[in-house]
């Protein structure tokens, strides 16, 4: 028996059909929401200095707040459309909002950064610098999520909001960030720059399929748009490549390095507070911070059968760097203190 495709999926003007808006409603909304009005720029701002504060206090919840109030998800939506419909007004107009909105972004968070003078970056900037194809994942998720939220009338589009804004203003605010006079590190803010290069054209690459396979255009109009957006996300796939291979590298070696570490007879009564392991090109730089007792010190002979024993185990040369932190343990019992009977007045 022939295999019996469904008209449902043969007919893509009904894929996804159940209460999406007509072409003329969504192309009116998404207008009106790529437009750069007063309130996007407040919003756009306020976001941004909750985002940098966020970051440089190093507090994940509070980068929450930045991306519920973040307006960037309407002229990204009206971008995607655009180029899936050729609509080139639509286009030229969520684009300049958009980059407005970046720049205002990346201002906010350089002025606050050099005005606060904080010069060590944090975990959550630092892990927003390395991005891999795993970004790339989650941004065409979300981007998946904004087009269906704006062309169904049943989904509330600030939902998606927050998950495209996610992907957004903390990178942005970043770049700012790394652009600081205090921190002044070019590779933060390209990192940053990456990540942000990585979630846009990932989310709107998504966006526009979405758009494409709910029948608001077809393949002959949508054609040349998709052709850059292919090109661009394939071009930004290759440092995200070797991105990933890198942490895959990173991490397997981690874990054969902690596993040794840890099974050594010479750390047996030695707690170790942190294993570093970082992959370099003809070799591979490992850092310990050892807890060292002072009854039970580490002597360098130890150490440097460690080293042996990690290269033998990695096999490729270890360079160790080792930071002993001494531990002394005092006890101050307490003293019964007697009650004195008061002076007797005369």
């Amino acid at each position: 028996m022939p295999l019996q495709i469904p008209n449902l999926i043969l007919d893509r003007s009904k894929l996804f059909s159940d209460q999406r808006k007509t072409y003329a409603n969504l192309t009116r909304h998404l207008a009106k929401k790529s437009l750069p009005t007063t309130t996007f720029h407040l919003l756009t701002a306020l976001s941004a200095i909750i985002s940098t504060f966020a970051l440089l206090a190093n507090s994940s919840a509070s980068l929450i707040g930045a991306m519920i109030i973040a307006p960037l998800m309407g002229p990204i939506i009206g971008f995607a459309f655009g180029v899936t419909t050729n609509d080139l007004k639509l286009m030229h107009r969520a684009a300049a909002t958009l980059v407005v909105g970046s720049i205002s972004v990346i201002v906010c968070s350089m002025l606050i950064a050099s005005g606060l003078g904080i010069t060590i970056p944090s975990s959550e900037i630092l892990s927003r610098t390395n991005p891999t194809l795993i970004d790339l994942g989650i941004a065409i998720a979300a981007g998946i999520a904004g087009a269906v939220a704006h062309a169904r009338k049943s989904i509330d589009p600030a939902l998606a909001g927050v998950a495209i804004a996610v992907a957004l203003v903390p990178p942005l605010s970043v770049v700012g960030i790394g652009l600081a006079s205090p921190i002044s590190n070019s590779e933060i803010a390209l990192g940053a720059g990456l990540l942000y290069l990585t979630n846009l054209s990932g989310m709107i690459f998504a966006a526009g399929i979405v758009f494409l396979f709910q029948g608001y255009s077809s393949w002959e109009r949508a054609r040349n748009g998709f052709a850059v957006l292919t090109a661009v996300v394939l071009v930004v796939c290759i440092p995200l490549f070797f991105s990933l291979t890198t942490l895959i590298i990173q991490k397997n070696l981690q874990h054969k390095a902690e596993g040794l570490i840890n099974s050594s007879k010479f750390f047996k009564n030695t707690p170790i507070e942190q294993v570093e392991v970082f992959p370099k090109k003809k070799e591979v730089l490992v850092n310990l911070r050892i807890l060292s007792l002072e009854d039970d010190p580490i002597e360098a002979e130890e150490l440097s059968q460690i080293q042996q024993l990690l290269a033998r185990e990695i096999e490729k040369p270890v360079t160790l760097n080792v930071r002993l932190i001494p531990i002394q343990d005092y006890q101050l019992r307490a003293i019964k203190q007697t009650k004195k009977s008061p002076d007797k007045l005369n």
